[in-house]
């Protein structure tokens, strides 16, 4: 039986790539692009581009990779990258230039506006979100909002709620706070989110006292969860069905 020579094979095969290694190089090149891009892709569960758009950047990068792996001392290589790198940058920075320009756009919302002259009236009143909307927007007009992102925790706020700190490891966090209220079960915290940067606050109506809360924006209608002890009275409502309500103790 004939000895296979694996070290001639090898040489051979090695042989061949120095010769055409440009062309090795390029398809190394594109591969390490759609490897990327691909990972990229369907991040976190979330689609960031389309298909025809990462067909886009696969070609784009694809080329740029061969152009730096190519460039050395090769001026027709260095040209195009340099070429190649002014057309992304240009390209990238005017996708996520704003379509909006200047403050106009913020504080010309009505719900922003009603905001600001109940602030300006009531500027000690603290206010709960309920829901994803305008979390963080009633911040820049003067509103003090309990759920807005927590980049340190607020322990003694929270030791209200939860004196006993069975839910610590919880809140103990950088945090994204959505809240939801309601009158059926205990308030408690869940973390919901697989990096740790949200949970969740369900809110007997019963603990707002407890809070000192006097306004709530809502897209929902809560008047149903007034009772006995509290009453919420809707103050503002927009063609978006952004509503605001005081709350009156009794």
């Amino acid at each position: 039986m004939k000895k296979i020579n694996y070290k001639k094979i090898f040489i051979k095969f090695a042989s061949k790539i120095g010769s055409n290694y440009k062309f090795v190089l390029l398809i190394l090149s594109f591969l390490i692009s759609g490897i990327i891009l691909f990972i990229g892709f369907d991040f976190r569960g979330e689609r960031y581009y389309t298909w025809s758009m990462l067909l886009i950047c696969l070609i784009t990068f694809g080329i740029m990779f061969f152009v730096i792996l190519n460039s050395g001392n090769s001026k027709k290589f260095q040209t195009a990258f340099l070429i190649g790198t002014i057309i992304i940058s240009f390209s990238t920075g005017a996708l996520v230039n704003p379509v909006e320009s200047g403050l106009d756009f913020y504080f010309d919302q009505p719900v922003i506006q009603e905001t600001q002259k109940i602030v300006e009236n009531d500027p000690n009143g603290i206010w709960v979100i309920e829901g994803n909307i305008f979390i963080d927007e009633i911040l820049p007009v003067g509103a003090r909002t309990l759920n807005s992102v927590n980049t340190y925790p607020n322990m003694e706020t929270w030791s209200l709620l939860d004196p006993q700190n069975e839910s610590y490891e919880v809140y103990n966090r950088y945090a994204h706070i959505p809240i939801i209220l309601q009158n059926t079960e205990p308030t408690n915290f869940k973390l919901v989110d697989d990096h740790n940067e949200i949970f969740i606050l369900t809110l007997n109506t019963e603990d707002l006292e407890k809070l000192n809360i006097s306004y709530i924006l809502t897209p929902n209608e809560i008047e149903h969860l007034s009772n006995n002890n509290l009453t919420f009275t809707k103050i503002y409502e927009d063609q978006n069905s952004n509503r605001i309500y005081k709350i009156s103790y009794k």
